[in-house]
């Protein structure tokens, strides 16, 4: 199994807070390892959610200010972040399904 833990706060150390949801036994078994990733900046989300939209071709869909404000709100989490560009999109894009007489 695999878990995804992710804590955007600063100063947070990824073993310390899991410890405190499970056990000292639990996380420091062998097959438990706690992989932390450095955050990325606002403008490097925002490029990227960006480039993600112009690949998917649905640049029409969310417009860059809200682009900005999502790598903001992110917090460096750019799978965060790719969720809410994702949510955005979605609510926007128009149906594929019509109606057949």
């Amino acid at each position: 199994a695999i878990l995804i833990f992710s804590d955007v706060s600063e100063k947070n150390e990824c073993s310390n807070v899991l410890e405190k949801l499970f056990s000292v036994e639990f996380m420091s078994s062998t097959l438990v390892e706690c992989i932390e990733f450095n955050p990325i900046t606002p403008t490097k989300a925002s490029k990227r959610l960006m480039d993600i939209l112009t690949k998917e071709k649905v640049t029409q869909l969310v417009r860059k200010s809200e682009v900005d404000l999502i790598g903001e709100k992110c917090h460096g989490d750019l799978r965060s972040a790719i969720n809410e560009l994702q949510i955005k999109a979605t609510k926007r894009k128009p149906s594929s399904s019509s109606s057949s007489s």
